[in-house]
């Protein structure tokens, strides 16, 4: 009876050790072939970049930008002027016009009117000026003068002179709405009659190139 019990303990023993091999065998199997073992090496996933955020919007949305306007190129609105009244005519065609011996030249543009210009010297003078409606009316109405019409100068031109001696000359005329006169003395020491023709003369020819620099 006693060896009975103790040939059993062998043969139990002996089969737990097999046992045991066995599984120690399995698990080793499924360590090394990362058959989805949860102990397995785990491979690395691959790097993603992250996509950056879009950036918030802040404040009201800005309204669409108006399209820009067509203009033709060289293109001036009829009886649009030169911001500067000088510049409508140059030194040298006044000097020209006055065949002044000494050159005149512009004096800047006029504090006393809201547009004109004198061109000058100390022996003669050149003037343009634009005239409000009420001195374009006292001029032109003026029953002390006398009037005649200048052909090709703007819209409408009139030279105007004393009625009495024909002195004191001057060329008034409307360009787009504006009015303007322009006056020439020849010589300051002679205000009288003496120099009124050559004055008439060039007043006109300076009043042609004036207009076309205005009108554009």
């Amino acid at each position: 009876m006693t060896m009975d019990t103790c040939a059993a303990k062998g043969r139990r023993a002996a089969a737990a050790a097999v046992l045991a091999l066995g599984v120690a065998g399995v698990l080793a199997g499924c360590s090394s072939g990362g058959g989805g073992s949860a102990s397995g090496p785990v491979a690395p996933s691959a790097s993603v970049p992250a996509q950056a955020a879009p950036a918030p919007v802040t404040g009201a949305p800005s309204a669409p930008s108006a399209p820009a306007a067509t203009v033709a190129t060289g293109a001036k609105p009829v009886g649009s002027r030169p911001a500067d009244p000088c510049s409508v005519l140059t030194n040298d065609q006044v000097t020209r016009a006055l065949a002044a011996s000494v050159p005149l030249r512009a004096e800047g543009a006029s504090t006393e009117v809201a547009w004109g210009c004198t061109w000058g010297s100390r022996q003669s003078f050149v003037s343009i000026k634009e005239l409000d409606a009420t001195r374009f009316t006292a001029v032109t109405t003026n029953d002390r003068s006398v009037s005649s019409p200048v052909p090709g100068v703007g819209d409408d031109a009139v030279l105007l002179k004393d009625k009495e001696d024909g002195g004191m000359p001057k060329v008034v005329f409307t360009l787009a709405g504006h009015h303007y006169s322009i006056e020439a003395v020849a010589d300051r020491r002679e205000l009288g009659v003496a120099n009124a023709a050559q004055e008439a003369a060039v007043e006109q020819q300076l009043a042609a190139t004036a207009a076309k620099a205005l009108a554009g």
